[in-house]
């Protein structure tokens, strides 16, 4: 390739150099983040203890969400027909917040005794470490679910085939791998014919069924609690259920409770003992209300953050239901900043909590790898409530 020669008068001390073209500005862009707003229902106007209502503020805060009161509205037939009639993307009701609720086992076989929401069945979440093990590989995440009395035919207290198909579909749309339906050898034919006249046995993606007797179901979960993963148990059985699961899990209660009609319609709690109606303050079961909400009304997130403090609290062991009645030397931080704290440390990300399947997003949800059907357990007679047979 040919040079040009240089030019004679061109003086080479006179060159200047350049300096280099500065890197491109990167405009900046514009990130919209919103505040997510959780509207909360209060079963009776005015009736949030302070105690609760403070420390719902102070998670709010901490953890970036509004929190709105919305009015009962009220119960009026057309208005029913016309939610009836809604398409089924709609934006879900607003529930009926009141953890501070407190119920017992019992008192779902007396609803002319006691005013029971207007409910077709219930579901409990026991979510805790297990007692023999102090880390979070040993975990109890167990969905319990029974039929209301309203719920059930009125001889023998066996769900209505409608209710137990909700209740179903319920644990599928957790990603629950199994259901257990607890029952006893007198209502076990039933429970099997209606899973046979819905055809639940027949779909090969659906969640698999397992009917059991009481006996065994005790005596899996005192072996190993972490083996349930979504039951249906019946009203009579319900509170045999809850001990064994106290017993063995880290959880001793109070634990979020759910009351379901067409949608989630009241968030309360249960415990087992005759308590009182109204419970003091426990930060960890609000913070599982909470998530509960947040996750039923569409904010996942939110409810994924509020999750992994309930799970926090629970590792730290200051804030349990014994512990508050008893007033134990332990519980040395007051709730303001407990929840300064817990929100420190989630906004750090310290300490590794397994995720909650109340509240896992839908996107990692998967199917089952092999395909369920029904099974059926058969008890020995020999075998006595809670304890195998020899």
């Amino acid at each position: 390739m040919n040079q040009l020669p240089p030019t004679p008068d061109q003086d080479i001390n006179a060159l200047q150099c350049v300096p280099p073209r500065p890197p491109d500005i990167e405009l900046p862009c514009l990130e919209i983040v919103a505040r997510s707003t959780l509207s909360l229902c209060q079963p009776v106007p005015d009736s949030v203890p302070a105690a609760w209502q403070t420390a719902t503020m102070l998670l709010a805060q901490q953890f970036g969400f509004d929190v709105r009161q919305v009015p009962k509205r009220p119960a009026l037939r057309m208005k029913k027909l016309i939610q009836w009639g809604s398409a089924a993307s709609a934006q879900p009701p607003a529930p009926m917040f009141a953890p501070w609720q407190c119920g017992f086992p019992e008192a779902l076989q007396q609803p002319r005794q006691l005013a029971l929401p207007n409910a077709s069945w219930v579901s409990t979440y026991v979510f805790g470490k297990q007692t023999r093990g102090r880390c979070w590989r040993n975990v109890t995440d167990i969905m319990l679910m029974s039929p209301l009395p309203g719920g059930c035919a009125p001889d023998d207290l066996i769900p209505q085939p409608k209710v137990l198909q909700v209740m179903i579909e319920a644990a599928r749309r957790e990603n629950r791998r199994k259901v257990t339906i607890v029952t006893d050898a007198r209502r076990r034919n039933g429970i099997i014919m209606h899973l046979l006249l819905l055809k639940l046995t027949d779909g090969r993606d659906r969640i698999a069924i397992e009917v059991s007797s009481i006996e065994n179901v005790l005596s899996e979960l005192a072996d190993d609690p972490g083996s349930a993963d979504a039951m249906v148990v019946l009203p009579d059985m319900r509170g045999l259920v809850l001990g064994i699961l106290s017993e063995t899990s880290d959880n001793i209660g109070p634990w979020p409770m759910v009351w379901h009609e067409r949608d989630a319609c009241l968030i309360s709690c249960e415990a087992l003992g005759d308590f009182c109606h109204t419970i003091p303050l426990n930060v960890s079961l609000l913070a599982q209300a909470l998530a509960l909400a947040a996750n039923r009304t569409g904010l996942i997130s939110t409810s994924e953050q509020l999750a992994r403090a309930a799970a926090t609290l629970g590792e730290w062991g200051d804030v349990r239901f014994g512990d508050r009645f008893a007033e134990d030397d332990r519980v040395r931080l007051s709730d303001e900043d407990l929840i300064k704290t817990l929100g420190r440390n989630i906004a750090s990300g310290e300490g590794a909590h397994p995720i909650w399947q109340a509240v896992k997003p839908r996107s990692t949800l998967t199917k089952p790898n092999r395909s369920p059907g029904l099974k059926l357990v058969h008890s020995s007679p020999a075998s006595e409530i809670g304890i195998p047979a020899q």
